[in-house]
């Protein structure tokens, strides 16, 4: 997943156990990804608000490759948003 976009990558050959890049399936991996990062304690970081802004460019250029090879399946949308009741 990248910036609340979640992909598909079921079929690609990265994303499988023992691949370079199985660290990222299932994860929220913007964080990671903007930072060129394999660091596990990143993933699922939803705060891209430290980030600059070559980093940002980063993750905007994953965003627009995914776009291209991957299948879009969903967005995230985060618990507390979710499960926000009325008042």
């Amino acid at each position: 997943m990248t910036d609340k976009i979640v992909y598909d990558v079921t079929d690609s050959e990265f994303y499988g156990p023992g691949e370079q890049y199985a660290i990222f399936a299932g994860k929220d991996a913007s964080y990671n990804l903007a930072k060129m990062s394999f660091d596990e304690k990143t993933l699922n970081r939803t705060d891209l608000s430290d980030l600059k802004r070559s980093e940002k460019e980063q993750l905007d250029n994953y965003v627009e490759l995914y776009d291209m090879k991957y299948k879009e399946v969903g967005n995230v949308v985060e618990w507390a948003k979710a499960n926000k009741k009325d008042q």
